[in-house]
């Protein structure tokens, strides 16, 4: 889920997952080259992530599962890549 908070020209973007015990979920997006981001255990039992980002643009993104597995947010759009999979998809 992606809950998305904005001020002026900026934005507060929030990238949640259930988390399955055992695994290493890290976010990836266009924001920061696709640097992996850890994402954190949140006292709900959910992964959790927050990212300032710039308004008036959009950013594509995705979770990598184990450092194997590449997911969607089933929450957003998404656009397929050159690549041959497909990328999350936000407009801030």
């Amino acid at each position: 889920m992606v809950k998305i908070t904005k001020k002026e020209k900026r934005a507060w973007v929030t990238f949640t997952l259930p988390l399955n015990t055992g695994d290493k979920v890290e976010l990836l997006g266009s924001w920061d080259g696709w640097k992996k981001n850890k994402m954190k255990i949140k006292k709900s039992g959910h992964l959790a992530l927050t990212k300032i980002l710039p308004t008036e643009k959009h950013y594509e993104f995705g979770y990598l599962i184990n450092d194997k597995e590449w997911i969607c947010d089933d929450s957003t759009d998404f656009v397929e890549t050159e690549f041959g999979s497909k990328n999350s998809i936000i407009r801030v």
